[in-house]
């Protein structure tokens, strides 16, 4: 066991440098992958908190977040604009997922506020989504800071 947790704790400060070249468009797939990774990884005991500011960069990039839907008029706003709502959809699911890496800790707070404006988002399951995630034990969602 102490083999495998060393070798996760390699593998989450090689998700560094990987976490670094996203740009503001890559496929959500990829924000999942390492998302899930994390939570699998801090599940298990492995430290993820040195993944918080390469996160946390992450999120401040331009494009990278804003995209929740507090009223009726930004859902119209963004149905007029992308009327599948595919983009509109992808680039919340990745700044939610982003957000919800608080498990790694939050690097200046960026993810905690990002979290507190999807609970107004009228999007249910999103709204859904950032209440469970604040809702963890802190000792589950890691160091905040």
């Amino acid at each position: 066991m102490a083999s495998s947790n060393r070798q996760l704790t390699i593998a989450a400060h090689v998700a560094i440098p990987q976490i670094q070249q996203f740009g503001s468009e890559p496929y959500f797939s990829h924000y999942r992958a390492v998302s899930e990774a994390i939570r699998l990884m801090r599940a298990r005991g492995v430290d993820v908190r040195p993944a918080a500011a390469a996160l946390a960069s992450l999120l401040a990039q331009a494009g990278m977040s804003g995209h929740a839907e507090a009223n009726v008029l930004d859902s119209q706003r963004v149905q007029a604009s992308d009327s599948g709502e595919t983009i509109a959809r992808n680039r919340s699911l990745r700044e939610i997922v982003l957000a919800g890496m608080l498990r790694c800790g939050d690097h200046g707070g960026l993810a905690l506020r990002t979290l507190r404006t999807y609970t107004e988002d009228v999007r249910g399951h999103y709204r859904r989504h950032a209440l469970a995630v604040l809702a963890e034990e802190p000792a589950a969602v890691g160091a905040r800071g």
